[in-house]
């Protein structure tokens, strides 16, 4: 009898235990969790039960005297109670074996790999020497999207929280950083940005600023630029936080080059701002900009986003800027780019422009070529074909490519994205 109490009780500790310890769970896991306590309890109770018929019977049987009935009796019900308990056992692996694959996809951990140049910390990693293979950067598991700048990097999750590292001259890390002395400012680990009222869903890095794009379409920029490229107004040259963009609503995605910017709204227009030189901005297609003098070209800066109207009717899904040319692309996958090519960045021959066909990355027969994804560093881009294959265009491993070359050592991995920086690569896998 007090072996049945404390089993009673012990059930009802445990009972206890799992609640207590489910509190605040998602919905999912105490169902599973609870019920793997159901099944533990019921194979607990069948030893209960079976050890109070025990108890019973071997009173009765002793007081007759029976002894080979007690022995025979004790034995068939000792096989029962193992019976029972390898069948709980059995019930249970299979649950958990069959919920376990069922919610496994509920929760997606995605892991951020960084190579390169780590000289002012743009890596993300605990030392700022080079790196020649892809090593972990330390984040929350729920990173949806990267962007690498010249020496500074940025990252956002799925909670719409901005983690940034690397160089801070010019404030394009949004934060102070604890080290004042460290040279460039460098911020070797991410850390968290502030001053945003928005959630950020999508943000671009440039050499020395940075923007991020708020959960309502509208533009936050900071750092330094003499050329325009934060769209904070005609003069605007510094922002030391997060400032929201006037004027601009409903965008989705921006990029940043050396000086000039894009972005897409949600009509999939594109919008062009900063430095104008060598028609990076797309508004010119005669090539006047690409000679200008510098301070000509300052002159003639666009200090706040404007439409560009030669890709009018042209429905973008992505744009990214390298260091001085751009690239768009979209939605039928055709990929358009303008501005410098003289490292073959732009995918294209070199040849006079006279409309936005002539803008378009075909293949040597001349057929539209077609991708998923594009990004852009200093003098190298990056493309994902519509199979999963990571190419580089312009300068690569040893030398300028002015056609798409595989990057075979990504080969069989999940890309989730890719960003470029001044001379680095960041490859999100998942």
């Amino acid at each position: 009898m007090a072996l049945a109490l404390y089993g009673a009780t012990a059930l009802g500790l445990q009972h206890k235990e799992v609640i207590t310890t489910l509190l605040g769970k998602p919905r999912d896991i105490v169902v599973i969790n609870l019920l793997f306590s159901s099944v533990q309890t019921f194979s607990a109770a069948l030893f209960l039960v079976y050890y109070g018929e025990l108890t019973l019977r071997s009173r009765n049987l002793l007081l007759k005297g029976h002894w080979r009935d007690l022995g025979l009796w004790a034995t068939k019900l000792g096989f029962i109670v193992l019976s029972a308990h390898v069948l709980a056992y059995r019930i249970l692996q299979t649950i958990y074996c069959t919920i376990g694959r069922a919610f496994s996809g509920e929760h997606v951990s995605n892991a951020l790999y960084s190579f390169g140049n780590g000289s002012q910390g743009a890596l993300g990693c605990d030392s700022t020497a080079d790196s020649y293979s892809p090593e972990h950067v330390t984040l929350p598991d729920d990173i949806v999207g990267i962007s690498a700048g010249h020496y500074h990097s940025l990252a956002w999750t799925s909670q719409g929280q901005l983690f940034s590292w690397g160089r801070n001259n010019e404030q394009q890390l949004g934060r102070v950083h604890a080290d004042e002395d460290a040279p460039f400012g460098v911020s070797n680990r991410p850390g968290i940005v502030g001053n945003l009222d928005k959630k950020v869903t999508s943000c671009a890095a440039s050499g020395v600023a940075s923007i991020a794009v708020g959960s309502e379409g509208t533009l936050y920029s900071f750092g330094m630029s003499k050329r325009g490229q934060l769209g904070l107004g005609k003069g605007r040259i510094a922002a030391d936080a997060p400032e929201r963009i006037p004027g601009v609503e409903g965008v989705t995605a921006v990029s940043c080059g050396w000086g000039h910017a894009l972005a897409i709204s949600e009509g999939g227009e594109v919008l062009s701002w900063g430095f104008p030189s060598g028609n990076r901005l797309g508004n010119l297609l005669n090539g006047d900009t690409a000679q200008m003098g510098e301070q000509e070209a300052l002159d003639s800066c666009v200090w706040s986003p404007q439409k560009v109207i030669a890709l009018e009717g042209i429905q973008a899904k992505q744009v990214c800027c390298s260091l001085d040319s751009s690239l768009v692309l979209a939605k039928d996958g055709t990929l358009h780019t303008f501005g410098d090519n003289s490292l073959g960045q732009l995918g294209r021959p070199s040849l006079p422009e006279h409309g936005p066909e002539d803008w378009v990355v075909r293949d040597a027969a001349g057929t539209p070529l077609r991708f998923k994804h594009v990004a852009a560093g200093l003098a190298h881009c990056l493309a994902v074909t519509l199979d999963g294959k990571v190419l580089v265009l312009g300068l690569g491993a040893s030398q300028s490519v002015s056609e798409p070359e595989l990057v075979q050592d990504l080969e069989g991995l999940r890309i989730k994205n890719i960003a470029c920086g001044h001379d680095h690569t960041l490859v999100l896998t998942g």
